[in-house]
């Protein structure tokens, strides 16, 4: 495996309210203002240029205002569905393999929150070529030997 060609999808859902740093909004059960951020970290540390903003309309103007670089993929209430993951594989993960070296594989780990993925976005992955390591979800580094044995295996 080539470091070049090593990388980690990240998911993560934050509050709108954590990233503007505003104490001053308190939340109701069925106020949707937190969002998803898809992207993808390379073997060395580097954040891809490309990422993808899933949350709901209302939520619109402040997407655009906190990542006016970012592409938006807006859902009833915010959910991950086939269009989100489809779009995640053609922006991210396509961006990603053409600055790979292509005599190696891509390896693509999927850790944490991130390994929640369908099965077709991960068949459609491995169609394209690359190759998918699924890291136990709801785990820390601390709490799963095989995590860190995995993440050993980049440094060989």
């Amino acid at each position: 495996m080539h470091a070049n060609n090593t990388f980690v999808l990240s998911k993560s859902t934050v509050s709108l309210d954590a990233i503007q740093k505003s104490s001053n909004r308190s939340f109701t059960c069925g106020e949707s203002r937190f969002i998803t951020i898809l992207g993808c970290f390379s073997g060395d540390g580097k954040t891809s240029d490309e990422c993808i903003v899933v949350g709901s309309q209302p939520l619109l103007k402040e997407l655009l205002d906190i990542f006016p670089h970012a592409r938006f993929i807006l859902t009833d209430k915010g959910q991950l569905n086939d269009e989100v993951y489809n779009s995640w594989l053609d922006v991210v993960l396509l961006s990603i393999k053409a600055h790979a070296d292509s005599a190696y594989p891509i390896l693509l780990t999927l850790e944490g929150y991130g390994s929640h993925i369908p099965l077709p976005f991960a068949s459609l992955a491995q169609a394209k070529g690359f190759v998918l390591v699924s890291e136990p979800a709801h785990t820390t580094r601390d709490f799963q030997p095989v995590c860190e044995y995995i993440r050993s295996l980049y440094h060989e």
